[in-house]
């Protein structure tokens, strides 16, 4: 990073870099699930808000225990074991470069839309995409939170005036002759339910900025709270705005740029000026999403789009189902976490506990399910998602488990949890007699957690010694 100035960062912060990473889903693509109708495609979103708020709080509760910024893999690997947490990180990464892909092409459409001439350019537009997102980040610091919160502002204000505006011009009758308004099948609303998503997918990573903040404990739970129900908040009004907005459902359901036609209205644009309107959030998405993973794999997947354009056409679901398999790990983990550890400080509860993670969790399994079952040819998104995990599984075993260590943030953080973790695993292993297993597992500890951290449980760090005390007599 050129910048070495590190500001202090406030729930302000986490907020916009929420906002940022998470409102171009509203600008585009998740029209194509009206086909499932409006009714019912509205009570998917309503049960997909109801999800997303719901792991927010319990992510909220945990980041207030733990502010681990590994994300889902770090609480993984505390809950599931040290495979599991690896895959279930390496899930988390492709969610992120399959959704950076997926935002950089239709960035790329808007830009064909803008100017015509463009077309046949494209890997020359995702470059510069890339390169434009990229170049704050290299700058880092004061300057990267800033223009975040410019990016926020921005792309917030623009969806607000289409919100606010497109209440003038709604037509409560122009959908009276759709079949859409009112269409229902059951196949086609579990189909169309992952579409919902687009709407706050990447809202579960503000966690990751948890080395960012002085205060994460306070900091992080704040801005991920605030975030979410400013999301659901833009969200729903979008979308109930932009379904009475003539001409209504059926130009919607296939529209490229779902928000085009209340920007045309509103100040007599063309289409190619009202395109412009949705750059702001668009690029914004592709910037928060390089906060979390890098690019140069993302860019590949876009080339492979380019030259294979079926690749696009499976993309969104690969990137969705690593998805909700992160987000039911994470869903697992709180879980864990509130039964295990109880007793440890937090300075944020969640009011649905244990019931509303099991409700997340159902809905993930509910989207799993829908994306392997109910979409066109699921049979080539789950193989590609199967053979990536048989890779990576290879990989794991063969390379990194030999090699695997736990980090100084996680040791300082998340040491609690593998020091009990092991306790449980040598007290299970004690009474079945199979002391060679627990010598070996005792050997995997102590590299892990580092020298007498797994035998003797002799921490230095003074404000642990009570917690591991209490949890040592535990187990």
């Amino acid at each position: 990073m050129l910048s070495l100035v590190q500001p202090q960062l406030t729930a302000l912060d986490i907020w916009a870099l929420g906002i940022t990473i998470v409102i171009g889903g509203q600008y585009f693509s998740w029209n194509a699930g009206l086909v499932a109708g409006f009714y019912s495609y509205f009570g998917a979103l309503l049960l997909m808000s109801t999800a997303y708020i719901t792991m927010v709080l319990c992510l909220a509760e945990a980041s207030s225990m733990l502010p681990f910024a590994g994300g889902a893999y770090g609480l993984s690997r505390c809950s599931l074991g040290f495979y599991l947490g690896f895959m279930i990180g390496c899930c988390e990464a492709l969610e992120y470069l399959a959704y950076v892909a997926s935002s950089v092409l239709m960035m790329g459409q808007m830009l064909v839309i803008i100017s015509p001439s463009l077309k046949g350019y494209e890997p020359i537009i995702w470059l510069c995409v890339y390169a434009l997102a990229i170049a704050v980040h290299l700058h880092g610091g004061a300057t990267f939170w800033f223009a975040n919160r410019v990016l926020a502002a921005v792309s917030l204000a623009v969806s607000l005036v289409y919100i606010l505006g497109g209440l003038f011009l709604i037509d409560g009758d122009i959908n009276a002759t759709s079949p859409l308004l009112y269409a229902f099948s059951f196949s086609e609303v579990l189909g169309a339910l992952p579409l919902t998503a687009w709407m706050f997918v990447g809202i579960e990573s503000l966690n990751m900025a948890s080395d960012e903040v002085l205060e994460p404990k306070t900091v992080i739970p704040r801005g991920q709270i605030a975030c979410v129900v400013t999301l659901a908040a833009t969200g729903l009004a979008t979308y109930l705005v932009s379904a009475f907005v003539p001409p209504g459902l059926d130009s919607l359901a296939v529209a490229v740029v779902p928000l085009n036609e209340g920007f045309r209205r509103l100040f007599g644009l063309s289409e190619a000026t009202a395109c412009l309107l949705s750059l702001p959030a668009t690029y914004a998405t592709i910037s928060g999403f390089i906060f979390l993973t890098g690019c140069s794999l993302s860019y590949m997947v876009c080339l492979a789009a380019y030259f294979v354009p079926s690749v696009n056409t499976h993309l969104f679901s690969v990137c969705m189902l690593s998805s909700f398999c992160a987000y039911s790990a994470q869903c697992y983990g709180y879980i864990y976490l509130r039964r295990r550890f109880h007793h440890l400080e937090r300075t944020f509860t969640s009011p649905l506990g244990v019931p509303g993670a099991v409700f997340a969790f159902c809905v993930w399994q509910l989207n799993i399910l829908s994306i392997l079952g109910f979409q066109t040819s699921p049979g080539v998104a789950f193989g590609a998602f199967a053979v990536l995990w048989c890779l990576l599984t290879i990989y794991y075993y063969a390379y990194a488990k030999h090699r695997q260590t736990i980090s100084d943030d996680e040791r300082k953080i998340l040491f609690v949890a593998h020091v009990a973790n092991y306790n449980a695993s040598r007290a299970t292993q004690i009474k079945s007699g199979n002391t060679s297993k627990l010598k070996k597992s005792g050997h995997s500890s102590r590299r892990l957690l580092g020298r007498g951290g797994a035998v003797k449980y002799q921490i230095k760090a003074s404000n642990q010694t009570n917690t591991l005390t209490t949890i040592c007599t535990d187990h």
